[in-house]
């Protein structure tokens, strides 16, 4: 049997994210994944030391479902090739990035995986809708907020993704590093005690701001 694989990026959250809803229709074991890529190592200290705490909340609540985040660094490419050697077929899933670097990467890495036989699934999740849905009748983007808004509101808003029930587990984890060995943590240094009364961490958390 083939295994899902959702690749956490900026989304560190169960509830309102298309791709571990989509991830968890077949009824397939689900592998959630997050990798720290070169860009998100060489990062601002507040930036690490932020998805430190973010991956640790979003390990707790992966726990409540009999499930783990796997954790691994490196070239992603290489991580999902690695990761399909040790499990076997994938299908992968995450949510769209939309910068320069990211768009090349995961173009990328989904012909690779489609040239093999594996499916990827990328989706909305960081915005309402994707930047080339929204364009002017001549085929441009728009210049002018205004005509901007007047188009984008037209446009039908997809109902937010409900939290998953259940999450089957692969028969074998495969090994993942430990979050304590990224040490994420290290060049905030004594900051972390300054911010730590102003950082709300988790999906739930967030909701009371």
């Amino acid at each position: 049997m083939s295994v899902n694989v959702v690749w956490f990026r900026r989304d560190l959250r169960l509830s309102d994210n298309p791709a571990l809803h989509n991830a968890t229709q077949n009824g397939k074991p689900l592998i959630p994944l997050f990798i720290l890529d070169e860009h998100t190592a060489n990062s601002g200290a507040a930036f690490k030391w932020r998805l430190g705490l973010s991956l640790e909340s979003l390990s707790l609540d992966l726990k409540k479902f009999n499930s783990k985040l796997i954790l691994r660094k490196g070239d992603p490419l290489c991580v999902l090739k690695e990761l399909k050697s040790s499990v076997g077929e994938l299908n992968i899933f995450w949510n769209r990035l939309y910068d320069d670097n990211s768009i090349k990467r995961d173009t990328k890495i989904k012909s690779y995986f489609e040239s093999q036989g594996d499916k990827v699934t990328s989706t909305e999740g960081m915005l309402l809708h994707s930047p080339w849905k929204t364009q002017t009748n001549a085929g441009s983007y728009y210049k002018v907020f205004t005509p901007f808004w007047r188009a984008l509101s037209k446009q039908e808003v997809k109902p937010t993704a409900s939290k998953p029930t259940k999450l089957i587990s692969p028969m074998k984890w495969p090994k993942s590093d430990h979050l304590s060995e990224w040490k994420l943590d290290k060049e905030i240094g004594q900051g972390k005690e300054y911010l730590i009364e102003t950082v709300h961490v988790g999906a739930e958390k967030a909701k009371i701001i």
